[in-house]
């Protein structure tokens, strides 16, 4: 499995200098806010001219935006801003971000991922982030784990196999 230029450690690195360094007050601009719109504005940064041409240290390239896209955008708030916003209102006891966590959830697309492409096969749709994060969730804690007569979906199906 070959990695994306775009992927490659040294762009997700500069990438994530320059999200620091544009977000001065990161954690109070995370809490604060109310909108999967805004918490994606925080991730429309460019990195330094340097990487227009680079992937690589001291190796040019052809010049290129280092923007991160769409879905590296919603994967990097499904699966680090959220679950932080969650986990700071049940901390501090603030059922408030968790409430807002989950609604954030609701608003963003379903990950485009090989577990939720493998649901999708099978009939079942993840509407939002929320349907996806839970579908990754069952897969990780039955399907994997093998915990078929545990869950009411493999139950379902193993049922319905016996018919």
């Amino acid at each position: 499995m070959r990695m994306r230029p775009l992927n490659f450690p040294s762009i997700r690195i500069a990438q994530f200098a320059s999200f620091i360094y544009k977000n001065e007050g990161l954690f109070s601009r995370i809490i604060e806010t109310r909108k999967a719109e805004d918490l994606k504005n925080l991730f429309d940064f460019q990195p330094t001219v340097y990487w227009e041409t680079h992937y690589r240290f001291n190796k040019s390239a052809e010049k290129r935006s280092k923007k991160m896209g769409a879905d590296a955008r919603n994967s990097v708030i499904i699966n680090t801003i959220i679950p932080f916003l969650f986990l700071y209102g049940k901390e501090k006891g603030l059922p408030d971000y968790k409430e807002r966590a989950l609604e954030l959830l609701e608003k963003l697309p379903a990950e485009k991922n090989r577990i939720i492409r493998k649901w999708a096969k099978s009939g079942i749709q993840a509407d939002n982030a929320f349907y996806s994060q839970s579908l990754i969730q069952l897969t990780n804690n039955y399907c994997q784990k093998k915990r078929c007569l545990e869950c009411e979906i493999g139950n379902k199906i193993i049922s319905f196999k016996n018919t």
